[in-house]
């Protein structure tokens, strides 16, 4: 069976306890104390571990080389390990590369775990694949120890994946584990095709967003563990679900070697709700079947050669999948002759269904927007013939919205920035095309708006000012999160009636569900669900504006000398996901100090510079965001960071920043001086304007004094899950 471990980080030994107790309370299998960034005694957890012998425990130090945390050396690293094990029968995880390096070490790991035999014969130390072999003539039986040899791998897939997991199960070890950094939904082939070789002997993760597929098939595919983090605030490794997700929203528990793999295919897919939907639908129905999200990236063939990967592998036994941008029109073409005339028609095809070697195509936007619209304007489809129907965009959205109105009458009018786009909508659809610069124009009772304007995070953006809604009769924003975008609050001001494109995504969904299945969904509750979901993850309140919880990011905010770069690059370690510090990004576009700025250009250019970066770090937001001393004090940047981020101000007296300023000569002069007072005396003087900015802005406050920055960093994610939503 396929173990599903709940991955801590252990601080201190009194913190052990609830975080354990909380696991095993919400469905962990076994608990991996990450002891990376424990301060205390070993032996206080091994003494834990002994009270609770009937639980399985996984001990792991984790070394800097290999993604962890502990910058120790060797030796200091394996007496930690091995005094936190000592007589609990607990799983070690250890490097495979320290492995090969010593005898000595190999000795004393090998005693640390070895296996306790409940049989009554002599055990003696065998491979992973001779793990519970029958016993020999002489009684004697072969049974792995407690360990699992790991090697992780942070720059991409390794060349020798087959040959390196191999060579680990060669050794006398309960399992082998690999973990490598994933870019795209490729990357994680090779981790899939490696528990399919191996099964229970190993363990292959591809980490990052885009191997969420390689955790929750784990357990199809007989894998020897999945890992979760105990929050989804606190991963121990890139890209790690919460615990309450795999079970809760991947349904761990119901995942068997029969499990029917579907999917949404795109660029970006992380933030769609669809695996909520569909995988609620299946459980509602009692099928065996998951739903997953697969980023592929754009470009020529690409989606192609996905498909063609997945065909490749019957034993991952793909239904169907989901298809959003930029894939729709090559979905289409791939479909060939098996696609309907719906998606013929519309030119894309968001559906794929794979059935006896046989791929049929299908767009159910196409239907689902004519509903959508038609229940809004409290009509029936009959209506539609001759209203006047403005449609902004020329995408596949538009297309398919085009095609499902036309049918029924609708005279249309296309703005698009594309002229060629628009022409070929307005050829194809015997519709009106207009220049997107005419948009304002628009008289249409009815506007669509089929771009990308206004979606998360760029929700103050609007594709139409405001002044062009009046006359309006409806409003129809295809975009769903926010719930409620710039464009259908502006509308709602000018007396129209708003639909937001969250019915769409339902209805189109149902009928993706039924296509695959042959059954319609039980869809009670699931607007109410879905409303709260993406208001979860786009940070968005129920009256539209932002709230704390939901926004996955953490923005460092403070004066000079608290220490923001360098605990952004601790915390964002411990989160597993990149740090931005906006200054250094505004250094590297300007190709000269921020000194030099202000001296050449004055600290106006600067401020400008400081929003355009800010800007552009909102709109692909990383783990950490650490920002200016003075960037908070803009509104305008407050407004950015806040759409994605949680603010966490670090705070220390000014004596203390005033220290800290002063060791840190190598980037002294690259520091501006933002007023005319001596050095020791400015830090005290902005330090005093800006605290009451600081506090007002900050949803979470930080003590740094006498912290290194990897404690300050742990402080946080330990503090950051209480921000109130």
């Amino acid at each position: 069976m396929t173990l599903l471990v709940c991955s801590i980080w252990v601080d201190d030994a009194s913190s052990l306890g609830r975080q354990a107790d909380q696991a095993w309370a919400d469905g962990a299998e076994a608990v991996e104390l990450r002891l990376d960034t424990f301060d205390g005694e070993p032996a206080d957890l091994a003494d834990y571990l002994r009270r609770h012998p009937q639980r399985t425990w996984i001990v792991t130090c984790r070394s800097a080389e290999e993604g962890g945390h502990f910058r120790g050396d060797t030796a200091e690293r394996v007496s930690r390990l091995l005094a936190a094990a000592r007589g609990t029968n607990a799983f070690i995880d250890f490097e495979y590369a320290d492995w090969r390096r010593s005898s000595n070490i190999r000795q004393k790991v090998l005693l640390a775990a070895a296996p306790t035999d409940t049989a009554g014969g002599n055990a003696t130390v065998a491979s992973a694949a001779e793990t519970d072999a029958p016993a020999g003539p002489s009684g004697a039986r072969t049974v792995a120890p407690r360990l699992i040899l790991s090697a992780h791998v942070l720059a991409g897939v390794p060349a020798d994946a087959m040959g390196l997991a191999e060579r680990m199960q060669r050794e006398p070890v309960r399992a082998a584990k690999l973990a490598y950094a994933a870019d795209d939904a490729f990357d994680a082939l090779p981790a899939l095709d490696l528990v399919h070789a191996h099964g229970f002997r190993v363990c292959v993760i591809a980490m990052g967003e885009a191997g969420a597929c390689t955790r929750v098939l784990a357990r199809k595919l007989g894998a020897f563990a999945g890992y979760a983090a105990l929050e989804a605030d606190a991963p121990t490794a890139p890209g790690q679900l919460c615990l309450r997700d795999m079970i809760g929203l991947y349904r761990w528990p119901a995942i068997d070697t029969g499990t029917q793999v579907y999917g949404l295919v795109g660029d970006p897919v992380a933030h769609s709700v669809s695996p909520l939907l569909f995988n609620r639908w299946f459980g509602r129905a009692g099928r065996n079947a998951v739903y997953l999200p697969f980023r592929v990236p754009g470009g020529a063939g690409s989606l192609a050669r996905f498909l063609d990967a997945l065909r490749h592998r019957p034993w991952l036994d793909v239904g169907g999948l989901s298809v959003t941008l930029p894939h729709k029109a090559a979905a289409l073409e791939y479909a060939g002759s098996g696609a309907d005339r719906a998606a013929a028609g519309a030119g894309a095809a968001n559906t794929l269904v794979f059935r006896k070697g046989e791929v049929r195509g299908f767009n159910t936007d196409r239907h689902a927007a004519v509903d959508s619209l038609v229940a809004a304007l409290g009509g029936d489809r009959r209506d539609l013939a001759g209203l006047p129907v403005d449609v902004l965009g020329a995408g596949g959205a538009a297309r398919a919205v085009i095609a499902g109105l036309t049918d029924f009458g609708a005279r249309i009018t296309v703005f698009a920035r594309s002229p060629g786009s628009a022409a070929a909508l307005a050829e194809t659809f015997a519709c009106r095309a207009e220049p997107w610069e005419h948009r304002a124009r628009r008289a249409g009772q009815v506007l669509i708006n089929s771009t990308s304007v206004g979606m998360w995070p760029r929700v103050e953006a609007s594709p139409l000012p405001d002044h062009a809604l009046a006359g309006c009769r409806l409003v129809f924003d295809l975009v769903y999160a926010p719930l409620q975008t710039r464009l259908l609050r502006d509308a709602a001001g000018a007396g129209a009636h708003t639909l937001n494109g969250l019915d769409m995504l339902l209805r189109q969904a149902a009928m993706q569900y039924a296509l695959w299945t042959g059954d319609r969904p039980e869809t009670s509750g699931d607007s109410e669900l879905v409303t709260a979901e993406v208001r979860r993850r786009t940070g968005e309140a129920a009256d539209g504006a932002p709230s704390a919880r939901g926004r996955r990011a953490i923005a460092l905010i403070g004066a000079r000398g608290c220490g923001k770069t360098i605990v952004g690059r601790e915390l964002a370690s411990l989160l597993g996901g990149r740090s931005i510090d906006t200054d250094e990004l505004v250094t590297t576009r300007a190709g000269r100090p921020i000194a030099a700025i202000f001296a050449q250009d004055g600290e106006p250019v600067f401020r400008q510079m400081e929003r355009e970066a800010i800007e552009a770090v909102v709109l692909d937001p990383p783990a950490v965001i650490s920002v200016g001393g003075g960037a908070v004090l803009d509104e305008e940047n407050l407004k950015r960071l806040r759409t994605v981020a949680r603010l966490v101000w670090l705070t220390a007296p000014a004596a203390v920043l005033r220290a800290r300023l002063d060791a840190d000569a190598a980037s002294r002069e690259h520091r501006p001086s933002l007023t005319p007072l001596t050095p020791e005396r400015e830090v005290e003087v902005l330090l005093g304007e800006r605290a009451a900015a600081y506090e007002r802005a900050a949803d979470l406050i930080v003590s740094t004094e006498g912290l290194s920055p990897a404690a300050i960093a742990r402080k946080i994610v330990r503090q950051i899950a209480s921000i109130p939503g």
